[in-house]
């Protein structure tokens, strides 16, 4: 038995406004109290501690489902309901998503993350007094299809397994590639989505737009907020890194210093069909967010005269390409000059350079990173055709 429970089981003894008259003359209830660890690690039992020294046990269950039908983001009224209470648990509590915003409304609340042997938290033995999260998903299943005769624990067991196994081969890859990361600063449409499918192939675990969109890393590049990006979980939890903000220029040269011995990877293509591409993308209109899209090619002064004058400018996709064609090319390449003059004076031997119509390409790469590579071609996304 713990030293907490053992604690726990002495304060039972005393009714339960002692308990917290006490605590509130000693000031313990000053700060808010968040159990952030992950579903079967002990969170029910770390919350039931608390609520024996008097903490007032916030409704979990009802901000779970509050924050469901609010789209997940905290609205004043759950704000609100939060204040009246010291501790909470679980979901939507513990979920990476609702940290920042938790930090932001109680910056001095206190967090304890709980933590578990993977193993035991995947499936303990059968005769184990500690319930693991496959049997506990195996309960729940079996409550709901009590009729049903198929076996519900291997059902659970087929479903679940394979993410735990991916945990399992994340953290493998982690430990094979070391502390060195990869960027690809290859400008976009020039067959960033193929380099990230090759880097993981190769075996890096590699973030790409999905991770970008979910950390909104494009919007804390251009508002300056680089250690938001670099502190974030999927930032590192990675060790190759494609599409935005990657690609935005100057970025390489923060990452370069921010990262010794960093590689960087920069793929080069047909200007005109690079331009054609880009064109394919978006219906001959500008790339994502239209203001960001315009400072890193250069069309401020035409954004930022169109608000002027009144004119709607969508968010995104807000201009036209087309009539724009010789200006593209010229940022395009202006762009590739500049990355590989930074490298040729502070080190080249950090930046691999290929070209995209190169049939032997991802050799090349695979030979600059130090990597074996089965061969043949790996691109991904046809639309950069």
């Amino acid at each position: 038995m713990t030293s907490a429970l053992r604690m726990s089981r002495r304060l039972r003894r005393w009714p339960r406004h002692v308990v917290r008259q006490t605590n509130t003359r000693a000031g313990v209830y000053r700060q808010k109290v968040f159990c952030v660890g992950r579903n079967k690690t002990g969170t029910t039992t770390m919350n039931t501690v608390r609520t024996d020294y008097g903490f007032r046990r916030g409704p979990q269950r009802e901000a779970e489902r509050f924050m469901h039908d609010h789209k997940w983001t905290m609205q004043p009224s759950f704000r609100d309901r939060g204040d009246a209470h010291e501790t909470f648990q679980d979901a939507p509590f513990s979920n990476t998503w609702f940290l920042p915003q938790l930090h932001a409304r109680h910056p001095g609340a206190r967090c304890i993350p709980t933590v578990r042997d993977p193993e035991d938290w995947f499936g303990r033995p059968p005769d184990s007094t500690s319930e693991s999260l496959v049997r506990s998903m195996t309960r729940i299943a079996l409550r709901k299809r009590r009729n049903r005769k198929t076996s519900m624990e291997s059902t659970m067991r087929g479903l679940l397994r394979p993410h735990y196994h991916n945990v399992k081969s994340h953290i493998k890859k982690l430990r094979s590639t070391g502390a060195t990361r990869v960027f690809v600063i290859s400008i976009q449409r020039t067959g960033t989505t193929s380099t990230g499918h090759f880097l993981r192939q190769v075996g890096y675990p590699t973030a790409g737009w999905k991770e970008s969109h979910r950390n909104d890393w494009g919007g804390r590049f251009f508002n300056g907020d680089y250690e938001k990006i670099f502190k974030s979980l999927d930032f590192r939890i990675n060790r190759a890194f494609e599409d935005g903000p990657w690609f935005n220029p100057y970025i390489y040269r923060l990452v370069f210093h921010r990262f010794p011995g960093s590689r960087f990877i920069l793929f080069e293509r047909d200007p005109e069909k690079w331009f054609q591409s880009m064109l394919s993308h978006s219906r001959k209109r500008t790339l994502g967010v239209t203001h960001r899209h315009c400072e890193m090619y250069r069309r401020e002064s035409e954004y930022y005269e169109k608000l002027d004058n009144g004119d709607e400018v969508p968010f995104e996709n807000g201009l036209q390409l087309a009539g724009c064609k010789d200006h593209y090319i010229e940022m395009y390449n202006l762009y590739n000059r500049k990355a590989k003059d930074f490298f040729n004076e502070n080190g080249k031997e950090r930046l691999f350079v290929g070209k995209l119509e190169d049939d032997e390409k991802w050799e090349k790469l695979a030979e600059f990173l130090g990597v074996e590579h089965a061969g043949g071609d790996v691109h991904r996304n046809k639309t950069e055709s």
